[in-house]
């Protein structure tokens, strides 16, 4: 794969094998050699941010200067024949290619309006021997701060002041960026507003 300009001239020759869409400026691309891990670069070609190794971006995707990346970690609850085991945990970095939300979270989104939506698992009880978690939605501000817990089934990112949420999967309502409900939960389905206006 590889890019071309508005007037249909190739500026990034077809070299590489998975290439993503820029997003300020920088794309995730991936390749047999330097970029196998997965790096990104810049409108020019050249490599902006080096391959991370065990850290790899998500959503491949800069959204107000930070993308998703994610990291295996020890998981000292569980063993197997003596090995230990990982689990992938999600943080975030900036343009510059640094760490500036440490990996802690189950799941993770793109930041749209200031806050980012985060997942976390909590714990259901065991069914022959296994874990069973459900993945609960809040979200948190640049600092890492969680401002609204969480606590939802499901979760859309905000526009326009308010993000779409779900606590039982059935009825979508909407809230606030303090976390209080705006609209009641009442909709099978519920998408960003856009210019004051959602579709339901």
């Amino acid at each position: 794969m590889g890019y071309i300009d508005i007037m249909g001239q190739m500026v990034i020759p077809t070299q590489i094998p998975i290439a993503g869409d820029f997003h300020e400026g920088l794309a995730y691309v991936e390749a047999v050699g330097p970029y196998s891990s997965g790096g990104f670069i810049n409108k020019k070609g050249e490599p902006a941010i080096d391959p991370l190794p065990g850290r790899i971006p998500q959503l491949a995707q800069f959204s107000e200067g930070l993308t998703v990346i994610s990291k295996a970690v020890p998981w000292p609850r569980f063993a197997i024949f003596g090995q230990q085991r990982e689990k992938v945990k999600s943080g975030y970095m900036n343009t510059g290619g640094k760490i500036v939300i440490r990996p802690q979270f189950d799941a993770a989104r793109n930041f749209s309006e200031g806050l980012a939506e985060v997942g976390k698992n909590s714990a259901r009880g065991e069914q022959q021997g296994q874990e069973i978690v459900e993945m609960k939605w809040g979200y948190i501000d640049k600092t890492s701060k969680m401002v609204i817990p969480a606590q939802f089934k499901e979760t859309k990112a905000f526009s326009e002041g308010l993000a779409a949420v779900t606590e039982d999967g059935q009825k979508w309502g909407y809230i606030d960026r303090k976390g209080q409900i705006a609209i009641p939960m009442q909709f099978e389905s519920a998408k960003a507003f856009k210019g004051e206006l959602a579709n339901e």
